[in-house]
């Protein structure tokens, strides 16, 4: 009796299952994108008026801070000193100004040495980063008080890094949870013979 010639449908079984897990893929790293848009509900991005009438804006996360800022909002606008690092680079958020300033805290008390206006940093910017390192303007009103737009600003290589870790992660278990799939679908030859093709593709050799 004839055998029959099963490779076709394993052919099948293989492309199927490359289509699932490419699905699943895409499926997780949506939901990691989405994760990483609401991490975006823990902070805002908030506007100071500094005493000569310059503005700038920083971003302000925490539940201390941010209901404190709230609360200074429906008020006068004094929600303390806004004091944080002051860092090289609009940040995203506070342009046209080439510097912006992270870790803000609000708070009572400062030292005096990183107490200026926004034009005072711009003027003198070398200064201020090389120098002093920090910017807690003293008599500021917070004018502004507005959500993060998609993602936190990229402020340094880590923040990347972060995000291309997660996605490699979410690709190697989307991988294995194929495997588990196929396994229990008693398909491990069809899951292999995917790996293998797929492999053969990378290397532009004869599958």
């Amino acid at each position: 009796m004839k055998q029959l010639d099963r490779r076709p449908f394993e052919g099948r079984t293989g492309f199927g299952m490359a289509v699932f897990a490419m699905g699943l893929v895409v499926v997780m790293l949506l939901m990691a994108s989405s994760a990483n848009a609401q991490t975006a509900d823990d902070a805002m991005v908030a506007t100071f008026e500094t005493a000569d009438g310059s503005t700038y804006k920083a971003l302000l996360e925490g539940e201390a801070n941010l209901n404190r800022a709230e609360d200074a909002l429906a008020e006068d606008g004094d929600a303390g000193i806004p004091n944080g690092e002051l860092v090289a680079g609009d940040g995203g958020i506070n342009a046209p100004h080439e510097w912006h300033v992270i870790n803000v805290e609000l708070v009572d008390v400062t030292i005096e040495l990183c107490d200026a206006t926004a034009a005072m940093v711009d003027d003198n910017l070398d200064y201020w980063l090389d120098t002093v390192g920090r910017f807690c303007p003293w008599n500021t009103v917070l004018i502004a008080l507005d959500p993060v737009v998609n993602e936190l600003p990229d402020t340094g290589i880590g923040s990347t890094m972060t995000e291309l870790q997660l996605n490699l992660g979410l690709l190697t278990g989307a991988v294995g949870l194929t495997l588990v799939i196929a396994v229990v679908t008693g398909n491990v030859g069809g899951w292999l013979a995917t790996v293998l093709r797929v492999r053969c593709v990378e290397r532009r050799d004869r599958c």
